[in-house]
């Protein structure tokens, strides 16, 4: 779609490396539902007409820049909240994969932004002004975010997790467990 539009060819590779991360995601959770003992159902991806910019501006502002974020807050949170679970205290890779998520997480709403700085100026003045006021929309819309649920579900002793706008705040993300990049 993004080529389609005329994107430049660094947001296009940036697209493709957040897609591919994103099927990883979906393997690795799949892989720890079963180890888990629950058979995770697959997921449809249909394929959709060519969208004007406006249609990927929108998606992209609420999907991309307000849920890629949200996500990768949930998935620090998360990874913290369990990582400081004694050794035995269920699945040791969880927090690991979800660590592994935030940081894809980070990027791809970093990727957003770049999206949404590439589309803006392609966009009318109206059009600017929808896209501007779409993610603040979606917020209001949700009066109990996912991530709220998520995030006491994963973590219930810490029911008093700050909560700003309506997602999780994670304390401490400097203690995100890193992987190995070497």
């Amino acid at each position: 779609e993004l080529a389609r539009l005329g994107a430049p060819a660094e947001l296009l590779s940036e697209a493709r490396r957040a897609a591919v991360d994103e099927v990883r995601h979906a393997r690795l959770m799949a892989l720890l539902a079963r180890r888990a003992g629950v058979e995770p159902q697959r997921p449809v991806v249909e394929r959709r007409a060519p969208r004007p910019l406006i249609a990927v501006a929108l998606e992209n502002a609420v999907e991309g820049c307000v849920r890629e974020a949200a996500s990768a807050l949930l998935a620090c949170r998360q990874a913290l909240a369990l990582a400081q679970r004694p050794a035995d205290a269920g699945d040791a890779l969880l927090p690991l994969v979800l660590a592994g998520i935030a940081e894809d997480e980070t990027r791809h709403g970093a990727l957003s932004l770049a999206v949404a700085r590439w589309a803006t100026p392609r966009l009318t003045r109206g059009e600017r002004a929808q896209v501007r006021d779409a993610p603040s929309a979606t917020v209001t819309q949700n009066s109990n975010p996912p991530s709220t649920q998520a995030t006491r579900m994963v973590s219930p002793s810490q029911s008093h997790t700050p909560m700003r706008n309506g997602l999780a705040v994670a304390r401490n993300s400097r203690s995100l467990p890193r992987k190995n990049t070497r």
